[in-house]
């Protein structure tokens, strides 16, 4: 899985690690593999904001969108979603 951010953080940046080495410090794209590897991580700006989002696409690289099963129902959504950080801690 492929993750392009469509609108970076307003107040901080993603940053991509690699073997403990910052390789991106605006990063726009990374995959679920450096998700796992804890590779993706947000720096705060150290403005006076407690609150920041983002907005990313996720695609596969083959399919567009993908399924949500919701009440037992399999919907079809857009591959855009927004995540939200409060607090320094990622929550989507």
């Amino acid at each position: 899985m492929l993750i392009t951010l469509l609108a970076p953080p307003v107040h901080g940046n993603l940053i991509l690690t690699k073997n403990g080495e910052e390789i991106d410090t605006e990063c726009l794209m990374f995959t679920m593999e450096d998700i796992y590897n804890g590779d993706v991580s947000y720096r705060h700006d150290d403005s006076e904001s407690t609150s920041d989002s983002f907005t990313f696409a996720v695609t596969d690289q083959t399919n567009e969108g993908f399924y949500l099963k919701k009440e037992g129902q399999l919907l079809q959504t857009s591959s855009a979603l927004v995540c939200y950080t409060e607090s320094y801690l990622l929550r989507y």
